[in-house]
């Protein structure tokens, strides 16, 4: 119970339903608490549509926002019009784009990070490790080890 009650919590927005089933088996496994949530766009009542703050946002350490989720190519100008993209950034929240890289779809802007097409567990925890505060990432790297032990 105490090691629950310091995991870190991670905010998985995604409107990919499997993505988000995925996430949580994973982000479990790897000790972290995981929040989902699908997004405004699915959400008809996310407070972030009349300006208001997130809650599910503000109680995580880490969010990994699945940008573009369905591969369509959207611009920034569609994006930035989507509301969990225009919260203030404090390098706690990662923008992917599953599939993009040099031979693959471009990044819609700066601060997008490239991600595998396919999300593997690896992939998902070292793009929310990026994101953690120090104790959290000494937290994530122990439980590492343990695995590697067991």
């Amino acid at each position: 119970m105490a090691e629950a009650a310091c995991a870190s919590k991670v905010l998985v927005v995604s409107e990919d339903y499997q993505l988000l089933v995925d996430s949580i088996g994973t982000l479990r496994a790897w000790g972290f608490r995981p929040i989902t949530c699908p997004g405004p766009n699915v959400s008809p009542d996310c407070p972030r549509l009349t300006g208001q703050s997130c809650p599910l946002r503000e109680s995580a350490e880490v969010a990994l926002v699945d940008v573009d989720p369905y591969g369509v190519g959207e611009r920034f100008e569609v994006w930035s019009e989507r509301v969990c993209t225009t919260l203030p950034d404090d390098g706690r929240t990662c923008f992917a784009v599953r599939g993009a890289g040099p031979t693959g779809r471009p990044i819609p802007w700066d601060g997008c990070q490239a991600a595998p097409a396919t999300l593997t567990e690896d992939a998902l925890v070292a793009l929310v490790e990026e994101r953690l505060e120090p104790v959290a990432r000494q937290r994530l790297a122990l439980a590492k080890l343990t695995a590697l032990r067991d």
